[in-house]
Order: structure tokens, then sequence, then C-alpha cells
């Protein structure tokens, strides 16, 4: 388990992975994924510090994030989401594009702001649903 010193921004759900998607999570992963530990992010070797970071939050299928990594090929896009089919769906389409400037990080959102090496270089965000419980004020990221 992660260790967190703050409330999760959203509620897991479960969801179906299709057989397409599970193959782009075991086989993408290693070259589109950041893993997190702790409060730090394992950048691969291709991260430059000195180029500019864009977050996509909650990229759901992965066409915010295929869009984004396509108009700002100069940026290093990273998408953060914590719903594995979609994870699964968005691998499958930067595969399709073969980007380079894309990363995914498969965490909540806070754990990803909380790393000190996005902040300083952070140049954009996008989230997608600010308000995903509108009933529940202690999650909303906005």
């Amino acid at each position: 388990r992660e260790s967190r010193h703050f409330k999760r921004s959203y509620l897991r759900g479960r969801g179906q992975k299709t057989k397409a998607q599970k193959r782009a999570l075991r086989e993408l992963w290693p070259e589109y994924g950041i893993n997190i530990k702790g409060n730090e992010l394992e950048f691969s070797k291709q991260y430059d510090p000195t180029v500019p970071l864009i977050l996509d939050i909650g990229f759901g299928q992965g066409e915010s994030l295929v869009a984004l990594g396509s108009k700002f090929q100069m940026c290093t896009i990273i998408g953060c989401e914590v719903h594995n089919p979609g994870i699964g769906a968005a691998l499958l389409r930067l595969a399709e594009t073969e980007l380079t400037n894309v990363k995914i990080v498969r965490a909540d959102v806070f754990a990803l702001i909380h790393s000190k090496r996005i902040l300083p270089n952070l140049f954009a965000c996008f989230i997608g649903f600010p308000d995903p419980f509108p009933h529940t004020v202690s999650r909303r990221l906005i």
C-alpha cells in the first residue's frame, strides 16, 4: 500500500479490462509508464527536466492525452489516471501514434502533485472532471 498524507481524490470503480487493454498494461507500461515510490516519480532516462510539463488529470480513455501530446510536442505530457481500463486504452492509443513525449502515472493526483519534480517545470494542467462527486465536497480537486 502507498503511504498517503491526504484524502484520495477518487472512488475506485472496478471496470472490466479488455484483452487488448490487459496486454497494453503489461507490455506498454515500461515504455510509457512512470512509477511512484513514496512521493517521488521514477522518470526514465528520456526525461529532460528543462522541458515544460503539462499535466492531464483524469484523461479517461486517452483521447485528450494523445491530442495534447500531438499538439505540444515540445513539452512532456504526463497523464494521471487511476482507472486501469482507461490507462490500457490510452496506452494502445499512444502506441498507435508513436508519441515519445507522453508518459502516464497510475496514481492519485495528490501523490503526483506532492512530487518535488513536477511543480518546478509545470507549464499547464488540464483537469477533465474537477468535481466528479458533486455531493462530496471533500473529494473536489478545485
